[in-house]
This record gives C-alpha cells, structure tokens and sequence, in this order.
C-alpha cells in the first residue's frame, strides 16, 4: 500500500468542484441526508479535506473529510451513506487523524477503563469503528498512525482497541519504517518506529527493513536512531 496515495489531498482549481465538496460537506455538518446525496449525484468529492470556520466563526478547526466530520458528529446515516459510495476509511487528515481514530476518540474510550475481553466487544459500544473495520479500514495502518500521534491515554487506549480487533504489529512497524523511508517528517514515523518495538511483542526491525528492500526502498542504517539500530 502506497502511503503516499492515502494521504494525498487533490489540488482543487475548478470553482464548480470546489462548490459541491464544499455542498455534501456543509450538508454533512446540518447532518441533512438528501442534500449530501444530492452533492454525491453532482459529482462532489469524497475524500477532500475541510474546515468549518465559515460556518461556525469562532475558531479554525482541524481539517477533516466528510465521512471524519460524520463520525466526529456521531452520525450513523451519514457514515453509511459515505462508505457505500466509496469515502475511503483509511484516508488521513492534514493533523494525522483517520476515521478511525475519530470514531474511537468521540468516545473517549480511555476513560472507560475497560478490560481486554470488554475492548474485544467495543463493537457494540462504537458503531461507527466496527463500520469502518467491515469496509476494510487497515488496522495496523491506524496503529501506525495513532503511535506517530502524541503519546496519550487516549491514543493508547486506541491502539489497545486496533491490537484486539487485529492489527498486525509487525505490518505497523513496517508503515513506520516505511513512512520515514518516503517523507520529510521522519521524526514523528521514527519515534513511532521505536515506541512499537518498545511496547510490544513480534516486532523485528530487520525483518521490516528486508521487507521494504524487496519492494526498492532502501533505508540508510545511518537514517536510523539509535534505539532502531540496536533492534537491529
């Protein structure tokens, strides 16, 4: 999977495209469904990042796409709507959030202070999440990305929650090496890199670096902090 490609926000310069995203998203917000559907039909674009200053005028928020602003709304037919037509769940916003993290975060899951078998049944508790993970969201992508996040109680009770539901540790260590291989922000991806192998189990960064040499990306030993070179 190419990093790169989920993370792209596309360049709008055609004032009737950037009209209609701008339609299904502020529809998204009212949470008016005919009217986001409407937007859809006119060809508005699902995985564009907005803000919602225009609307509110208090603050700038954090950029989000429609189907993240649905889940961050807790609004179930929005979130369905968005998936059936192609939102891609995995898609990150400009401050390193997916769906998935919203649909946990709104939560606050880490307050609950729930057990392994009680997170194993979170399904139940967050709809929004189990929808995301039955349209493919890639779990180990989302562990990747909440570990480049601060190191929070909130972030470590998501990453709790993706490790139950299944996601690969090695695959996320594997992002991490990767992200920081193909980006100029390596130190968020390499203290990712190192908080996984630190925290958790089956976690082999030769093993990660050979898969990455298979694919054409080299990694540099001398690109590596010391704490990944000794997993060496």
């Amino acid at each position: 999977m190419e990093l790169k490609k989920i993370v792209a926000v596309r360049v709008l310069s055609d004032k009737d495209q950037q009209t209609v995203n701008r339609k299904l998203y502020d529809a998204v917000c009212r949470q008016d469904l005919p009217v986001v559907k409407e937007a859809i039909r006119q060809g508005a674009e699902l995985n564009v990042f907005h803000t919602e200053s225009r609307l509110i005028g208090l603050y700038q928020s954090h950029p989000k796409s429609p189907l993240q602003k649905a889940i961050k709304n807790k609004w179930g037919a929005g979130v369905t709507e968005l998936l059936k037509v192609g939102a891609t769940p995995d898609l990150v916003s400009p401050m390193g959030r997916t769906a998935l993290w919203y649909a946990l975060d709104k939560y606050d899951i880490f307050s609950l202070q729930a057990s392994p078998e009680q997170i194993s049944r979170y399904d139940i508790v967050f709809p929004d999440a189990e929808a995301l993970i039955k349209s493919g969201a890639n779990l180990a992508l989302n562990f990747f990305y909440v570990r480049k996040l601060d190191d929070t109680a909130e972030n470590s009770a998501v990453a709790e929650y993706l490790k139950i539901k299944g996601a690969k540790i090695e695959d996320a260590l594997y992002y991490a090496l990767k992200y920081g291989a193909e980006n100029s922000d390596k130190k968020d991806a390499w203290t990712a890199a190192i908080g996984i192998t630190q925290r958790e189990d089956q976690c082999n960064v030769e093993v990660a670096i050979d898969r990455l040499t298979e694919e054409g990306i080299s990694i540099d030993s001398d690109q590596l902090p010391r704490e990944l070179q000794r997993e060496r």
